[in-house]
């Protein structure tokens, strides 16, 4: 964390004061262990881990969709997770994992014309590219740059909608895709129109 005192306003109630001060870490911040802790909601959550999830500072769940560009009404559902974590780090890094084999190479789009990024692979620092989270609750989007310990306290054992983006949150519109699809991922599906002699 950047700013340890900033914390101190996260956790100002009993609930949250009283898992600082659990058997655990020694700092609210730090792990006992670094296994990836991202399991599907089950009985059994959080297998292979040494912690339960309210041993964590932050818990969620997250229910996972692939989109295809930002405006898309129904996108594909791929999975529901717990989302544990004691830091905004660990959350977002468990968020990148879980939704990484559903992005794609990265879409860029100059002056109307779609080519691909000079990144073949994304890597976890192009989060905001492809990942935005949504708190049905409040009706809101969010880029996980703007995630605070703030906001992940007050998502504690709610539903979260975690979108990822094959191509990035560049692509915007049906219309963009089908640019995307054409130019890029298979240009010699789509004939040109040629004359024959």
């Amino acid at each position: 964390m950047d700013n340890i005192n900033d914390m101190n306003d996260v956790f100002e109630d009993e609930e949250y004061l009283d898992l600082i001060h659990d058997e655990g870490p020694a700092h609210p911040y730090q792990s006992d262990d670094s296994t990836f802790v991202l399991s599907e909601t089950s009985s059994d959550a959080g297998e292979g881990s040494s912690k339960k999830s309210s041993d964590y500072v932050f818990v969620f769940t997250g229910v996972f969709f692939r989109r295809l560009y930002r405006g898309q009404l129904r996108p594909r559902e791929f999975g529901k997770h717990d989302v544990e974590g004691d830091s905004v780090h660990d959350v977002l890094e468990r968020i990148w994992n879980a939704a990484n084999p559903q992005i794609q190479r990265q879409v860029v789009f100059e002056d109307e014309v779609p080519k691909w990024s000079e990144k073949q692979h994304p890597e976890p620092d192009d989060i905001d590219l492809f990942i935005t989270l949504y708190d049905e609750t409040k009706k809101k989007t969010y880029a996980p740059s703007v995630v605070t310990p703030r906001v992940l306290a007050t998502w504690r054992e709610k539903t979260i909608k975690i979108y990822a983006y094959a191509y990035s949150v560049k692509v915007e519109t049906a219309a963009q895709y089908q640019l995307v699809l054409r130019q890029l991922i298979a240009p010699s599906s789509h004939p040109r129109h040629t004359s024959t002699s």
